[in-house]
């Protein structure tokens, strides 16, 4: 009876708020407005592999005759410069050289400096989009609206495995959870791989320089900055105006991935931000005390859960996902507390041989 109570009382009004919240309405207008230019901006550093997919994909962009793509080389051991011959002029490459104390938001800043248009689209050299990947974000613009548009980024296995599947099924979750924050302005969630904003609004909140001692958090740690200078964030829901990012399977790359991540999300400022990231962990983790506390029957939660991530998740969900779910809700609290053990023992983590934070 207790864990019937519970269900019914806290549990089912729970997910009914992120329903709510997840279902509110598009942003995107009928037709693009073709005269805004768009400035991409890649930054990447050691993506050889990923270099040829990335610029298959670009040169199958739809661009029009504002727009360019700005790729940065972010002292990677092997030059990428051979790689961009033959493109056209809208395509540029910017080689940041060795020696230079550099990061990603560096790297960032550069290109956005030197960019033409005022709507800034960044994302990653190992992700992938349509054809029309620019038109749909033009479909998404609001002059004068909006300053930021936040989109989905899903994922797709580069290699097979454990990892990888916990991978999958984690931004099914966080882009749930990103669609809902942004909806009700309380979103501590953003991703890098597919953020659009204002070059005027980026200098308006001051660049990168609140958060510059961290090495991460040109996603996050901006958005927060909008959000406190009064901005507005949208997010906007497309299938053509997602990213699909590749999946590994390497257990190091992950922990550290997500270490990464904790320490952008632990810098937001922001009373309902926080208690959003609160309540989010708390319901990522609360399966086995469920479990413990309530015994099988807990289990229901599961059908709330998959209906609202079947439903309203920006990312599609497949019959192999659903059926991996129970596995992911029972694996998925110890990951997430050896990540917090890694954050608080290790005094740096390296993230593609670098130190997460900057020296000062």
């Amino acid at each position: 009876m207790a864990a019937l109570v519970f269900f019914i009382c806290i549990v089912l009004p729970f997910y009914l708020m992120l329903w709510i919240s997840a279902n509110t309405g598009s942003i995107e207008s009928d037709e693009p407005n073709l005269e805004i230019g768009i400035s991409v901006i890649i930054p990447f550093r050691n993506e050889e592999n990923n270099l040829p997919d990335l610029i298959n994909c670009l040169g199958n962009l739809k661009l029009n005759d504002n727009d360019e793509v700005i790729l940065v080389d972010d002292q990677s051991e092997i030059s990428s410069a051979s790689r961009l011959r033959g493109f056209p002029s809208a395509f540029r490459l910017i080689e940041i050289n060795k020696g230079i104390l550099s990061s990603k938001k560096h790297a960032l800043s550069i290109a956005i400096l030197q960019a033409k248009n005022n709507w800034i689209l960044t994302t990653d050299a190992d992700c992938v989009f349509s054809e029309s990947w620019l038109n749909t974000k033009r479909k998404g613009i609001k002059e004068h609206h909006c300053d930021m548009i936040i989109s989905p980024v899903s994922g797709i296995p580069a290699e097979t495995g454990f990892y990888s599947l916990i991978s999958h099924i984690e931004l099914l979750v966080l882009q749930t959870i990103t669609r809902a924050g942004v909806n009700n302005e309380s979103s501590f969630l953003a991703n890098g791989a597919n953020l659009m904003f204002k070059k005027s609004a980026w200098e308006k909140v001051g660049q990168y320089q609140s958060h510059a001692h961290l090495a991460s958090g040109d996603d996050v740690l901006l958005m927060n900055s909008f959000k406190e200078a009064g901005l507005k964030i949208l997010y906007h829901q497309n299938d053509d105006a997602t990213v699909i990012t590749k999946l590994r399977n390497k257990r190091s790359d992950w922990f550290y991935q997500r270490v990464r991540w904790a320490s952008k999300t632990n810098h937001l400022n922001g009373l309902k931000e926080k208690l959003h990231a609160f309540f989010f962990m708390l319901w990522m983790i609360n399966f086995i005390p469920g479990l413990l506390a309530f015994g099988p029957m807990y289990t229901l939660v599961i059908i709330p859960e998959l209906l609202l991530l079947r439903l309203y998740s920006p990312i599609q969900m497949s019959a192999n996902d659903a059926l991996f779910w129970p596995v992911f809700r029972i694996v998925y609290p110890f990951l997430v507390l050896f990540v917090f053990i890694l954050t608080f023992t290790k005094s740096n983590t390296y993230w593609k041989g670098r130190p997460i934070k900057q020296p000062s």
